[in-house]
């Protein structure tokens, strides 16, 4: 399935770094299109700069996480490129699934469970 992952960020590069982009590379999820929404393009080259140059930059003119969050809404919208988007944190360290009340545990294959959810 042909999707991609939209992830807005505001001055946080050094966190989406280790968190998010750790967790989507350890689960073999980077190899399809990675979008990271920032506010301007001098917030892209920080990003780039911190060693994030492999990803698409959108830059969005959006004042603070909330409104870039108000922003991909719309965007995503216009777009008929992809089947699905995944909108995903920049802070996210692991995505857990619930075996039942009492337990949880961290998706072994978060590539696979995407897939599953979005054909569901």
């Amino acid at each position: 399935m042909k999707y991609e992952i939209a992830i807005p960020s505001y001055k946080r590069a050094d966190i989406l770094k280790s968190k998010t982009l750790k967790l989507l590379q350890r689960h073999g999820v980077n190899n399809c299109l990675i979008n990271i929404f920032v506010e301007s393009k001098e917030m892209a080259e920080e990003y780039m700069a911190n060693g994030m140059q492999h990803y698409r930059y959108t830059i969005t003119h959006c004042k603070g996480i909330c409104e870039t969050r108000n922003f991909l809404r719309t965007h995503y919208r216009e777009q008929k490129k992809y089947d699905a988007v995944v909108y995903i944190d920049d802070d996210i360290e692991d995505i857990f699934e619930f075996l039942n009340k009492k337990m949880v545990e961290p998706i072994k294959d978060l590539k696979g469970f995407l897939d599953h959810a979005f054909k569901t």
